[in-house]
């Protein structure tokens, strides 16, 4: 007589039988909301087990609507995300050749930020980043 399966590979057996489908509902979801989601597998219409998952939207992203250059300087203007849970934005300035990135935390009430410190006649690309307590 054999010996016994270890359940697992009783398991792993099961699984390979089974098809897997991808299943899209569409559906209007909020930002910075967490959402939970009961995943199930199914065979010959048999459940086989569930896992529930938990999953948070990212905060709308804010919108750069002014950049004014100085010397060695720049003052970024953006339209702030219209979320209560905004902590922070998170605005960062790469030039655009490849150096070294500058970033600058501004508080979540602020919709503008000087940068200081950039190298004159060079161009930057510039990212705004809206930072929730739940999504840093």
């Amino acid at each position: 007589m054999l010996p016994p399966v270890p359940t697992p590979l009783l398991v792993l057996k099961v699984l390979l039988n089974i098809t897997l489908q991808s299943v899209f509902l569409k559906m209007e979801i909020s930002s910075s909301t967490e959402y939970y989601i009961k995943v199930c597998a199914f065979k010959d219409g048999d459940r086989l087990g569930c896992s529930d998952v938990s999953v948070t939207t990212v905060p709308v992203a804010p919108s750069v609507t002014e950049v004014t250059p100085k010397e060695t300087s720049v003052i970024v203007t953006w339209i702030g995300v219209p979320d209560d849970d905004i902590v922070n934005y998170t605005v960062t300035i790469v030039p655009t050749d490849g150096g070294s990135p500058t970033t600058v935390i501004v508080g979540g009430d602020k919709n503008s930020t000087e940068i200081e410190g950039l190298q004159p006649n060079t161009n930057y690309t510039v990212t705004i980043r809206a930072v929730t307590s739940t999504i840093q």
